[in-house]
């Protein structure tokens, strides 16, 4: 759903798929949420869609997700467009993001916030949230892509970074895509983390300017 509005702006001239992880979305929910499950719910849409070479645009998770793929499965992706990607995961960084995400307080303090997600992910919400709380506290344990891992991509990838985003630093940003034998950074003014807030114009430019 968060796609929608980019999709219908970019089917006149490419075939589009949009994808929901396991749990998230109108999907069943799951009891645990991991990087490399998501990888293997990507690899399965690719196989079951039978769609060879795909260019893909990964929005925070989406981005590290798509990376742990094609680090684990060379050859699945042509090319991959990140924004708002967060590569650097320690304990400290895990325990302050997984801190934001409490369905109660969320309900409590940001009622509007609330509804978007259960929106986006019916009464599940609560359940999408602890799951990827918990989710962060493993990847700062363990966290499943690191520079040396990174190194081992070989296709293009582009890391957008946008100016005001307050839970992804342009230095990680920068290191990820010097760390990628063919990456490269790409700065996106005044663009904040949630994607929502984010102009679709300014994102199929971003998009387009990459393909």
């Amino acid at each position: 759903k968060q796609f929608l509005e980019l999709s219908d702006i970019l089917k006149n001239n490419y075939r589009i798929h949009l994808l929901d992880f396991s749990g998230h979305g109108e999907h069943q929910s799951v009891n645990r949420f991991s990087i490399p499950d998501f990888s293997k719910d990507l690899r399965s849409y690719i196989d079951s869609h039978q769609i060879v070479d795909p260019y893909i645009f990964g929005y925070s998770m989406g981005g590290y997700v798509a990376l742990h793929l094609e680090y684990m499965q060379p050859g699945s992706v042509r090319k991959i467009i990140t924004l708002g990607t967060k590569f650097s995961w320690d304990p400290e960084t895990s325990t302050k993001e997984a801190g934001y995400l409490n369905p109660e307080k969320i309900e409590e303090k940001i009622p509007v916030y609330a509804n978007y997600l259960r929106s986006l992910h019916g009464e599940n919400w609560s359940g999408v949230v602890q799951n990827t709380a918990q989710m962060m506290i493993e990847m700062g344990e363990a966290p499943p892509l690191d520079s040396e891992k990174l190194e081992k991509v070989e296709i293009p990838v582009v890391i957008g970074w946008g100016s005001l985003d307050k839970m992804v630093s342009k230095e990680e940003s920068e290191q990820a895509s010097k760390a990628l034998i063919n990456g490269k950074f790409n700065l996106l003014e005044n663009v904040q983390h949630p994607i929502d807030r984010i102009d679709v114009q300014e994102l199929e430019r971003y998009i387009l300017t990459h393909i």
